[in-house]
């Protein structure tokens, strides 16, 4: 009796390799130290460009971890969210697609359509990296054009190589599948990365450009010092306090005009009241600074200083 024909053996899953790819990886990093170095990076992006609307560069800030890290929640909030909900679409979507459609042949106009648009955006993507032009100008367009150029392009594959497995069952070699999953992982995870950094830049600029527009609003910063802090400008009123010479008063000096932006790394950042980009200046005043310093806010809007402390 002759034997029956052996049954083709199915295709191996095509997310085999990345799962492999990806155990190789934690033998060399941490998935915590990953992470943590990916927050204290978004953090930084977003410290920076904040304080840069105003001049100040944040090196001198010397801002901690944590507050790196709690910055990066405000720069990757939008993005995680986006990501999850662009992420169930296509899964669900995919789903509510008729079989027909899901899983019927696809014409070969269609074949070249998709490969011609995955095409087109893959390389107006990486244009974005010698060349600024007003397909790839905006916010995370470059970075999002990647990714979805390279998924389009591996479903054009993998539809190929579906076709090419039918006629010839042989297994791809263990390094070619690491291979190929290596370099479409470096090509998606430094696109999300540049897209997170984009994002990161923008919000930073853009609480920078909120914190501006409220200066007016914000409570009156009342500046006590022990020394003469040579604080100058047209907003910037300087008292000289008039203490008798046995008096225990720490504080001989008092600035009105002020108001807080923030306190990082142990700085107090101060604007005057009508601080316009470009023309005002920002003060850095440390914590531990020579001399003793008191602050006093006054939120009433009829505040007036008083002519002496």
């Amino acid at each position: 009796m002759s034997n029956p024909p052996a049954e083709p053996t199915p295709p191996a899953s095509p997310f085999a390799g990345f799962s492999r790819l990806v155990r190789i990886l934690g033998q060399f990093v941490a998935p915590t130290t990953l992470l943590t170095a990916l927050l204290f990076y978004f953090g930084w992006a977003h410290v920076y460009w904040f304080f840069d609307y105003f001049g100040v560069d944040s090196s001198i800030l010397a801002p901690s971890t944590r507050e790196y890290v709690m910055r990066s929640v405000d720069a990757l909030f939008i993005p995680l969210i986006a990501v999850a909900v662009v992420g169930l679409a296509l899964m669900w979507g995919h789903l509510a697609l008729p079989e027909r459609i899901r899983s019927g042949p696809r014409s070969r106009w269609q074949l070249i359509a998709l490969t011609v648009i995955g095409i087109l955006l893959l390389v107006n993507g990486l244009s974005r990296l010698v060349v600024v032009t007003p397909f790839n100008r905006g916010l995370c367009v470059a970075p999002i054009c990647i990714i979805v150029g390279v998924v389009l392009l591996w479903y054009l594959t993998l539809l190929r190589r579906s076709r090419l497995h039918a006629e010839n069952p042989t297994p791809r070699s263990d390094a070619a599948v690491l291979s190929e999953w290596a370099v479409m992982f470096v090509l998606v995870a430094m696109s999300l990365f540049w897209l997170a950094t984009d994002y990161s830049i923008a919000v930073g600029q853009t609480r920078a450009r909120q914190a501006a527009a409220e200066i007016p609003s914000r409570p009156e910063v009342v500046l006590f010092s022990e020394k003469d802090l040579h604080l100058d400008g047209p907003d910037i009123r300087e008292t000289k306090c008039s203490t008798a010479p046995d008096a225990e008063s720490a504080y001989r000096f008092r600035y009105d005009g002020l108001v807080l932006l923030g306190e990082v790394g142990g700085q107090y950042v101060l604007l005057p009241r009508e601080w316009q980009r470009g023309v005002g200046t920002a003060i850095v005043l440390p914590k531990s600074g020579v001399g003793a310093t008191r602050f006093e806010f006054a939120t009433t809007d009829d505040y007036q200083p008083p002519p002496t402390c």
